[in-house]
């Protein structure tokens, strides 16, 4: 599933493991199985949905710059069991790891210039 912005992916593996992936930096943020109940332990597939939405009227109110819009992210399994992750600010996390990978790769050229005049 896409947030809203297309920049995170959450996906849903077989193991009942949640991938969360911020696309532009190809980050795994963090992957966590999730408890799946015994009723569901030879289900070929675990999960009936996963997929992101605006919090009520969090994209209505805010302007697109606005750090503080919040998503959420749903999964249900076969079961209808609901997993609910609230209040997520993703455009707040995407601005930090932008300039967390901008800070990155600002030092590896820093250091390839570094050597490019050692060598010299």
């Amino acid at each position: 599933a896409w947030n809203e912005e297309r920049r995170f992916i959450a996906v849903a593996d077989n193991s009942g493991t949640i991938h969360f992936i911020h696309v532009p930096t190809n980050t795994i943020l963090f992957a966590q199985p999730l408890p799946i109940p015994a009723s569901l332990a030879e289900e070929e597939s675990l999960f009936q949905s996963v997929k992101f939405s605006p919090c009520l009227g969090s994209y209505q109110t805010n302007k697109s710059h606005d750090l503080n819009v919040t998503e959420e992210l749903h999964i249900v399994l076969k079961n209808f069991q609901l997993y609910r992750f609230r209040s997520l600010r993703l455009r707040e996390l995407d601005s930090t790891l932008m300039e967390v990978q901008g800070a990155k790769d600002s030092k590896i050229e820093s250091s390839k210039a570094a050597d490019a005049i050692s060598k010299i």
